[in-house]
Parts: structure tokens; C-alpha cells; sequence
């Protein structure tokens, strides 16, 4: 297989360029455009069944990928990326690609994204890259800034182990392991990692589970403290943040942090929490439905973001989890809605632009934007 390669200062550049952003979160819609041949899924049957091996499907993904990082690009969705679309969800590439781990059955993660259930039968190992050739094809394809996006250790560790001894050890390997792979991206040259951590929002007040998550990524983040190195952002969406896992959720050094503001005052609450120095990505986009979101609504939950101290140019907008459960053409259309928020933010002053756009959100005619106010409201006591 060629090498591919990539302009590490560019990347490094654009990245750094990015303020008022939009972008995706976790996976995007592997489901075909209306009307049109499924031919990812298609190439995926020939696959299995043998009558197409794994160059042959790999030409097929990177065809994919190149489309959807057009879309991407056409939505202005400012930092982009393959979205996890090359396998049938987003644990598979870790099964097949860390030593010791096996495929079990079929589960899902807290908001109902598919996931394979990994089965550790062995000491988890990292033994060579798992997504960087994929990553940097996708940095080839387009002069944005490509992340690259994984579920986290803690939520692949709860995946395979039910108990809690047995799940905090294997997160720590998890950890170890992840870290390899995020040093060899940063190698080659990826400025943003997002780690997604959505069953940490499933351990309510449970402090030693809390401790478990930050343990493992405290290993995780070894060598990778230095402000050279990617950025890294935690991913938190599928329930309610617990005021019990503050400490342990900020103490990691994330520079950024992606929250599901449509779950409620809870979410708020924690954003309120993060120091104004890190970045906050508002996940105000509902990924479980088609309907489309209210641009207001987007705008509205950046400058709410960006008060406290934390400015506009520490705030972006995404869904509130992968677009993986819903048709492409929807999650095209949503991150449309995302890309129109952020051009229209930046026309200005975001407060400003905000209250243009609807000056009383608290008794607004959307229903959405009147919620998120409302929560708001809760969170912060007035």
C-alpha cells in the first residue's frame, strides 16, 4: 500500500486559523443520498462474502469518504473528517486493530449509535497504527482541518466489562493503547483528536467509576501535554453530566469539550464549570431526529457558551452525537444548518447577533429555542 502524504505545516495551520466553527460529532451517516446506489454497503456484503477483497473495499470507502468531506466542505463545516463511516460502527477498527480484544455482539451506545461489543481475551496491546492511513487520506482530500474521532477507554472498557474491577483495569490498557495510536497520528501530522466518552454520562454520583474514566485517560494523555501536540477534545452526549464527575472531567487537560446543551440545565451547569480558557463545542443539533434545527436556536447556544468570559473565539457548534442514525441527506441538511449559524454568527459581535436574531429567547416563538433557554435559566439561577 502507497504512503500517503500529508502537509503537516497546512494542517497545523488551518487548524490553528479555525475560530467560529461548525463541525460533526462522533460518526456521520453512512446511508446513501436518496434515490442513490448503496454501494458502501454493498462493497461491505461483497466483502464478507468474498467476492471482494480489501483493497478492493478500501477504493470503494475512500470514494465515500471523499464525498462526504465534499459535503462537509459545501455546509461549511469548518473542521471535518471521515466520520467513522468505514466500518459498520465505530468500535469494529479498534477490535480488529489492538491485540487482545475480540468481537462479541451487537449493542449500542447511550444515544443508540451502533457499537460491536469488544471482548478482551487477552492483555490489550497496540502493535501499529489503526486509523492514521485513513486519516491522512482524508487530509489529502481537502484543505480543512481533518480530526480524527474515537470512542473513548472508559466507554470501550464499559462496553466489554461488566465489572467494575475488571473495567478499570482494561480502561487503563485501553488508555495505554489509545495513546500509541494518538501519538502516531500527531506524528503524522492530525491537530484534533476527539475522544468520545458517552457512557461516563451513565455513571451518575459513582465516584470510583468517575476515577476509573479519568485513570484511564490520564493514560491516554501521556507525552501529549505539550501544546505542540494535537488538540485534544472529550466528547460527553447520552445523559446528564453529574456535578460528582466535575473534578475528575476538568482535571484531564481537554482543551476542548463537546456537550449535548439540548439534554437539559445539567449540561450548562458543567459548561459553567470548564475554565474559560478551554474551548466549548455546543452539540445543539438533535442527531436522533430528521427534523431540521433552528439556526436561532445554534446561535443562541454559541453566545450563551461564549459568556462567562470564554468569547467566540473559544466556541463551536456540532450535533449532539453521531449523524449515524439518520439518513445522509438529513445530516447534510442539518450541518447546513450548522454552517449557516456559524457564517451568520460571525457577521458580528455573537451576543449581538444573537439577540438580533431574537432578542427574548426565553419567550421566543421557537419551542426549541424557549427550552434551551429555559435550561439556561436553571443552570444559572436567574
Amino acid at each position: 500500500m502507497t504512503a500517503i502524504e500529508v502537509d503537516r505545516d497546512r494542517t497545523a495551520r488551518r487548524a490553528r486559523e479555525v475560530r467560529l466553527f461548525a463541525t460533526f460529532a462522533g460518526g456521520y451517516s453512512r446511508k446513501p443520498l436518496p434515490a442513490q446506489p448503496d454501494l458502501l454497503g454493498d462493497a461491505e456484503r461483497r466483502l464478507l462474502e468474498g467476492d471482494l477483497d480489501a483493497d478492493g473495499f478500501r477504493a470503494v470507502a475512500d470514494e465515500f469518504v471523499r464525498e462526504i468531506l465534499g459535503e462537509m466542505a459545501v455546509v461549511e463545516l469548518g473542521i471535518v473528517g471521515e466520520g467513522g463511516v468505514r466500518a459498520h460502527d465505530r468500535i469494529i477498527p479498534w477490535i480488529r486493530g489492538l491485540e487482545g480484544l475480540a468481537a462479541g455482539d451487537h449493542t449500542t451506545l447511550p444515544d443508540g449509535e451502533p457499537a460491536t461489543r469488544p471482548i478482551a481475551q487477552d492483555t490489550v496491546l497496540w502493535t501499529r497504527p489503526v486509523t492514521v492511513r485513513d486519516w491522512q487520506f482524508a487530509a489529502g482530500q481537502t484543505d480543512l482541518p481533518v480530526k480524527q474521532t474515537m470512542v473513548g477507554p472508559y466507554s470501550l472498557a464499559a462496553l466489554a466489562e461488566t465489572d467494575p474491577k475488571g473495567r478499570a483495569d482494561l480502561a487503563v490498557q485501553l488508555g495505554e493503547a489509545l495513546n500509541l495510536e494518538i501519538l502516531a497520528l500527531a506524528a503524522a501530522g492530525c491537530p484534533m483528536v476527539e475522544i468520545d466518552e458517552p457512557i461516563t454520562l451513565q455513571i451518575g454520583e459513582d465516584i470510583a467509576e468517575f476515577r476509573a474514566f479519568r485513570a484511564a485517560n490520564e493514560r491516554l494523555f501521556a507525552g501529549l501535554e505539550s501544546d505542540d501536540g494535537p488538540h485534544l477534545s472529550l466528547g460527553l452526549w447520552g445523559g446528564q453530566i453529574d456535578p460528582a464527575g466535575y473534578e475528575d472531567l476538568i482535571a484531564l487537560p481537554y482543551r476542548s469539550y463537546l456537550v449535548d446543551v439540548l439534554a437539559g440545565p445539567s449540561a450548562w451547569r458543567f459548561l459553567d464549570a470548564v475554565p474559560p480558557a478551554r474551548g466549548i463545542i455546543v452539540g445543539s443539533a438533535d442527531a436522533r431526529t430528521e427534523r431540521l434545527d433552528e439556526t436561532e436556536v445554534h446561535v443562541w447556544a454559541m453566545a450563551w457558551a461564549a459568556q462567562e468570559g470564554r468569547g467566540s473565539d473559544r466556541v463551536g457548534c456540532s450535533p449532539n452525537g453521531s449523524l449515524g442514525l439518520i439518513g445522509r441527506h438529513f445530516a447534510h441538511r442539518k450541518c447546513l444548518r450548522l454552517g449557516e449559524a456559524v457564517r451568520i454568527g460571525s457577521m458580528g459581535p455573537l451576543q449581538e447577533v444573537a439577540e438580533a436574531l431574537d432578542e427574548n429567547p426565553a419567550e421566543s416563538k421557537l419551542p426549541e429555542l424557549r427550552a434551551m433557554a429555559r435550561a439556561v435559566e436553571s443552570a444559572r439561577g436567574s
